[in-house]
């Protein structure tokens, strides 16, 4: 293990998702969503702080039982269905900073929807943020199929190739793909000021499982994960 300086874990979660209502905080083998990542963020040997940034008392109330600090609830504005999450992440910021003129080292973006990301998966991408000394890492899985069938719907109901270019065959090139998870971001915080954005030139993939990749965003993604944790 590296010697890192501090780290803040920032969980958003806002109360009004649509295509799996109050998801954040369903009961997921007895045990409300969110609770998983505010584990493993405090189980990480470099997280200094556990922050869950919400506009929903509720979920204020069980994430302070799960052992997060909620020193704030999230403005409205930043809690609609299309609200940009690095805003969120940025209010955040701005939030300690003001009010406790605390700025970390290194912020880190876990998102509720990704119970099977652990404490060990968190620790090895900040070890790998260190030690290529990056901007950012993001959490990626590999792409196991061609990107060769992948089509769009047209406004007059046909498809058309979302890469019109390749040929249909797999090539080699698709050994390469890889797909962002959402279950990990973490980033210098002075990079993430200055850019917006947890993508850069010298951002770095950690690679994670598929199993460790599930996102819950559906009825259906909520089953699996039952049966991933079973």
């Amino acid at each position: 293990m590296i010697v890192v300086s501090e780290v803040l874990a920032v969980i958003p979660a806002r109360g009004g998702s649509k295509r799996l209502p109050g998801k954040n905080i369903k009961l997921l083998h007895g045990v409300p969503l969110i609770e998983y990542t505010i584990k493993a963020a405090n189980r990480s040997s470099y997280v200094d702080r556990c922050i869950v940034s919400t506009d929903d008392q509720n979920i204020a109330t069980i994430s302070k039982k799960a052992g997060a600090e909620v020193p704030f609830l999230r403005p409205a504005k930043l809690a609609m269905d299309h609200s940009p999450v690095m805003d969120t992440c940025l209010h955040a910021l701005r939030y300690l900073q003001q009010t406790e003129k605390y700025e970390p080292d290194v912020f880190l973006l876990l998102q509720p929807t990704s119970p099977l990301r652990n404490e060990k998966h968190i620790d090895e991408a900040i070890d790998l943020l260190h030690k290529q000394n990056a901007d950012s890492i993001v959490s990626v899985y590999k792409l196991n199929s061609s990107i060769n069938p992948f089509y769009k719907l047209n406004s007059n109901g046909t498809l058309s190739p979302i890469f019109p270019e390749r040929r249909m065959q797999r090539s080699s090139t698709d050994k390469n793909v890889y797909c962002l998870n959402g279950a990990i971001y973490a980033s210098k915080t002075a990079f993430l000021k200055e850019r917006k954005s947890f993508l850069g030139e010298r951002s770095y993939p950690y690679v994670m499982s598929d199993k460790s990749s599930i996102d819950i965003d559906t009825s259906l993604d909520f089953q699996f994960a039952s049966f991933l944790l079973n």
